[in-house]
């Protein structure tokens, strides 16, 4: 009976009607951006730097406008320098954010290799990996210079990323879940919105161009 239900199952499978033509692939626009929240747009890191003319801001004895990141009660914090400040020239990407490879690049900041600034230079890996597991979307290319420049390795390996090819299942899931990439991106590092930072080599499968 198993055998005769398979088959006539099969039979009518052959009669269905013909597939509708499959509609023309559109191009692809990166989502917008989520807004800031109000702590980082008083750290001025992540998003465009708060007006803070624009609505009252917390204070502390009349002095800079603080936020959750800084404390209140802290005697020095008149004297501490605000990040809008610290970082009003450095560049910035499309969606407002600090470039930090760029501003290490054009030598807006120098960061020492320890706290005390005495320890040896960091090691440096000028190699990249192309990621190719990208569906239509461009391949990835990760850069080992611009991370090593900012991290040591073990900053990296073992954990989150086993040093071996193809023992890292990487997914956007498993990114904005905060694995993997997502350790540093959209938290210290720029989002993962700025799409086109990461996808940046051509799929040659792709039907349209990303961007």
């Amino acid at each position: 009976m198993l055998r005769a239900a398979s088959l006539a199952l099969v039979l009518l499978s052959g009669c269905a009607a013909p597939p509708e033509p499959v509609e023309q692939a559109r191009s692809y626009a990166p989502p917008p951006a989520p807004p800031p929240t109000p702590r980082d747009q008083a750290l001025g890191l992540y998003g465009p730097v708060a007006d803070e003319s624009a609505a009252p801001v917390e204070t502390h004895d009349g002095q800079e406008p603080t936020s959750d990141f800084y404390d209140a009660d802290n005697p020095g914090l008149a004297h501490l320098q605000r990040a809008s400040e610290a970082t009003a020239r450095f560049p910035r990407d499309r969606l407002g954010n600090v470039d930090w490879v760029r501003t290490l690049a054009d030598g807006h900041v120098a960061p020492r290799a320890s706290l005390d600034g005495r320890g040896p230079a960091g090691r440096t890996l000028d190699s990249a990996i192309l990621l190719t597991d990208t569906r239509d979307m461009p391949y990835v290319r990760f850069p080992h210079r611009e991370h090593a420049a900012w991290l040591d390795c073990e900053n990296c390996h073992p954990a989150p990323f086993v040093a071996e090819a193809g023992a890292n299942p990487i997914t956007m899931t498993t990114i904005l879940a905060g694995d993997y990439c997502g350790v540093c991106h959209d938290r210290v590092a720029f989002s993962t919105f700025a799409c086109e930072r990461c996808h940046s080599v051509p799929n040659p499968a792709a039907l349209v161009p990303a961007w």
